[in-house]
C-alpha cells in the first residue's frame, strides 16, 4: 500500500510573468532570458533593503574566522600539569543559591563566540562581573557541545553556577573564548 499525504488547508500557488523591462542607467532595457547566448550578460537590477544589508553584515561578522583569545583558567589537579579543564568531581560547580565559581579571572580580549565541551549534563549559567555583582551573560545549554555566540568585553571576570538546586559534581567543562 502506498501512503498518501493530505495537506489541509490546501496550498495555493500563484505565479506571475515577471518583469519584461527595467530602467538601467536611465534607459529602458528589455529583459531577455537567453541562456544560450553568452553575449546576454545583463542581469536584473538588485537593491538590498537596509534590513537585508544589516543582516548580511551581521552574518559576515558572525561567520568570519575567529581566533582564541582566552580559555578557562588552568587548574593543577596535583600532577604538576595545569590544564584548562574544570573537573567537577574535584571542584564542584555551585548550585543556584551559592556564589558562582570563577573560571576566568579577566578575559584577555573581546569575545564573540565560545566553543564549549562538557559531559556534565545540566544547564549552567555563565556570569560576568566582580564577586558579589555577577550578572548572567548566557546559559550553557544541555547537552553542551559546540559554539555559542556572545558579546563579552575584554577584562570581564567570568564564572559559572548551576541553574538547578544541586551543585554539579560529576563531569568536566572546558571553554575556548574566541574573538
Amino acid at each position: 500500500m502506498i501512503p498518501s499525504i493530505h495537506i489541509y488547508p490546501p496550498v495555493t500557488v500563484q505565479t506571475s510573468a515577471g518583469a519584461t523591462a527595467f530602467i538601467r542607467d536611465g534607459v529602458l532595457t528589455s529583459v531577455f532570458e537567453d541562456t544560450l547566448d553568452a553575449a546576454n550578460t545583463i542581469g536584473l537590477p538588485v537593491e538590498l533593503s537596509e534590513d537585508t544589508q544589516a543582516n548580511l553584515a551581521e552574518l559576515k561578522e558572525s561567520t568570519r574566522r575567529l581566533s582564541p583569545v582566552d580559555f578557562i583558567d588552568s587548574i593543577d589537579y596535583g600532577d604538576g600539569n595545569a590544564i584548562p579543564l574544570l573537573d567537577t568531581s574535584v571542584t564542584a560547580i555551585p548550585d543556584r543559591a551559592d556564589s558562582p565559581l570563577e573560571i576566568v579571572e579577566s578575559l584577555a580580549s573581546n569575545c564573540k563566540k565560545i566553543q564549549i565541551g562538557t559531559d556534565i549534563g545540566s544547564f549552567i549559567g555563565l556570569y560576568g562581573g566582580e564577586v558579589g555583582s555577577e550578572q548572567l551573560v548566557t546559559i550553557l545549554p544541555f547537552p553542551v557541545q559546540g559554539d555559542l555566540f556572545v558579546d563579552i568585553e575584554a577584562g570581564t571576570r567570568l564564572s559559572v553556577r548551576a541553574l538547578g538546586a544541586d551543585a554539579l559534581n560529576f563531569g568536566n567543562l572546558t571553554m575556548v573564548f574566541l574573538g
